[in-house]
């Protein structure tokens, strides 16, 4: 994919699947009745510096997460590349408001759209980076 044609966005992955559901997420990934389900923990935002004490993030919202390749990092024998396709709040963000029992109640949301991703990730450590491209 030609990234200069596209946007994308880079995040921190802070937690993920083992080997094993990688493994079958990607062998299930064109099956219609098999699902893998399988949760990337991706850090949209840090409240202070990562890795500083008491250091929290905000959750992105992701789903339906499909790997199409995974190739072997040289270096450790536990990095991968992973790449494929999902679904991930990076929208604009959307907001409204209505009454309720005489309250204004306010929500925001971000949609989710379809997204193609390249992650690289250490299935020790359950870390990494993934990279999401609209």
């Amino acid at each position: 994919m030609n990234t200069k044609e596209s946007n994308f966005n880079q995040f921190n992955i802070e937690n993920g699947p083992p080997l094993d559901r990688l493994l079958d997420m990607f062998k299930y990934s064109f099956e219609k009745t098999a699902v893998i389900p399988a949760t990337f923990v991706i850090a949209e935002g840090y409240t202070c510096p990562p890795g500083e004490p008491g250091c929290g993030f905000t959750l992105l919202e992701t789903s339906n997460f499909h790997i199409v390749s995974i190739s072997h990092e040289s270096g450790d024998d536990h990095n991968y590349i992973l790449t494929g396709w999902c679904r991930v709040a990076l929208g604009e963000a959307k907001s409204s408001s209505k009454m309720e029992n005489g309250i204004n109640v306010c929500k925001a949301w971000r949609e989710l759209v379809n997204a193609s991703y390249e992650a690289y990730y250490n299935t020790r450590s359950r870390k990494g980076n993934i990279t999401f491209f609209i």
